[in-house]
């Protein structure tokens, strides 16, 4: 099942691999693919957050800022 996570702005989703037994998502309404992933569901959410950072961080980098 796909549920959608919040951090400040962003959304992203959190869903489960039965397969492969992980957690995994991307994040969502942006023009680029970001994924993070953890074996926990908490970790995933501290994952979501880092991979959100990050993202900013390489916009700001980029000179691309929302």
């Amino acid at each position: 099942m796909k549920e959608i996570i919040e951090y400040n702005e962003y959304k992203g989703t959190s869903e489960y691999s039965l397969e492969d037994k992980v957690y995994h998502g991307k994040l969502l309404y942006i023009n680029d693919l970001v994924t993070y992933e953890s074996k926990t569901e908490e970790g995933l959410e501290k994952e979501f957050k880092l991979a959100t950072k990050d993202y900013l961080h390489d916009l700001q980098d980029l000179g691309r800022m929302l």
